[in-house]
């Protein structure tokens, strides 16, 4: 993976190259694209980087295991080395999280439908219960919520209802 650095580095001055150009300011298509491009690129380089350091630390705490004769320093330097390899492994795996490919969908506005089932009132009193859950989750992550279209019982729940959510990261 770290054989990959010096490319995504590349990459990303070449991205950081295009968008600083007047021209791409007045391509929005394009400017989104590489700033979504740039949003991917950079934490795979901080965790990359971070995986460098970290096998440079694992490599000179070995090097003083090697040559320490200090018991209390070599305990010391073990304890030390255990968590640098730790923190290793973490890294290796967030890295390998982030090298997957983001999902073209996502980021994208969605419509949800909520319908009642089988149970006349109580399924609509359940559905409208969903709705309100969803409803305080979507005001959560401060995303924008439009109903498009429903059709409510009389004692406040919903046989169905279509709703538009939209957002960043929806």
């Amino acid at each position: 993976m770290l054989k990959k650095l010096p490319e995504y580095e590349k990459q990303l001055a070449d991205i950081d190259e295009k968008l600083s150009r007047p021209e791409t300011m007045q391509d929005m298509k394009l400017f989104k694209s590489l700033n979504q491009e740039r949003s991917h690129l950079s934490p795979i380089i901080d965790e990359l980087k971070t995986m460098q350091s970290l096998i440079k630390q694992i490599a000179e705490a070995q090097q003083i295991l090697k040559e320490e004769d200090d018991q209390e320093m070599l305990e010391l330097t073990r304890e030390e080395l255990h968590e640098l390899e730790a923190h290793l492994v973490k890294s290796e795996q967030k890295t390998k999280m982030l090298l997957i490919p983001p999902d073209p969908l996502e980021g994208k506005d969605i419509i949800m439908e909520i319908r009642a089932g089988t149970g006349g009132e109580e399924a609509a009193l359940f559905a409208a219960n969903l709705f309100r859950m969803y409803s305080h989750y979507a005001d959560t992550k401060g995303w924008k919520m439009e109903i498009l279209s429903s059709n409510e019982t009389g004692i406040g729940g919903y046989k169905e209802l279509v709703v538009s959510i939209g957002g960043k990261d929806v």
